[in-house]
């Protein structure tokens, strides 16, 4: 097999490189690119911050800054027949509408897919609590912990 440096996953390292066959490499980063991701966030530091991150890992990213623009974006991405996000990272506190309310919404449409919440809310505030129980599959921290829960979340769908 053709064998060939390439770029570990931001997550495992950065600037070490691993040892692949170009072919399965490749194959890695296609099934990547299939994974679409969208991020809902409404601070750009953390949406350049976060956003980075995760276009480090190959796939399709889109970033919206609140709740009512990510039910309208999945609406959107259904009416039109395209694919369906694979994961959803959603903070809670933002204006317009909130997480959990987008997150209720986005359930209540029949989105299938999954959804993280990223919150800086403590993990036993009533505004949490609420925000775990509109539909979310995990809820993390806006930590260095928590963005490496939510790059694991990815990496386990560009697997499947």
């Amino acid at each position: 097999k053709e064998a060939t440096k390439q770029p570990m996953e931001a997550s495992k390292g950065g600037a070490e490189a691993c040892t692949l066959p170009m072919s399965e490499w490749r194959q890695q980063r296609v099934a990547a690119a299939e994974v679409h991701c969208l991020h809902v966030e409404d601070d750009a530091l953390l949406q350049f911050t976060i956003g980075t991150r995760i276009r480090l890992m190959g796939v399709s990213l889109e970033q919206v800054g609140d709740g009512q623009q990510c039910v309208e974006m999945v609406v959107r991405r259904m009416a039109e027949g395209l694919p369906p996000f694979a994961i959803v990272i959603i903070d809670n506190q933002m204006p317009i509408m909130c997480g959990a309310d987008a997150t209720h919404a986005l359930r209540k449409l029949g989105f299938a897919g999954r959804i993280v919440g990223m919150t800086g809310d403590p993990g036993s505030s009533p505004d949490r609590i609420e925000f775990e129980d509109a539909g979310l599959d995990d809820c993390v921290d806006k930590t260095g912990e928590g963005m490496a829960a939510i790059e694991a979340a990815i990496r386990a769908h560009i697997i499947e």
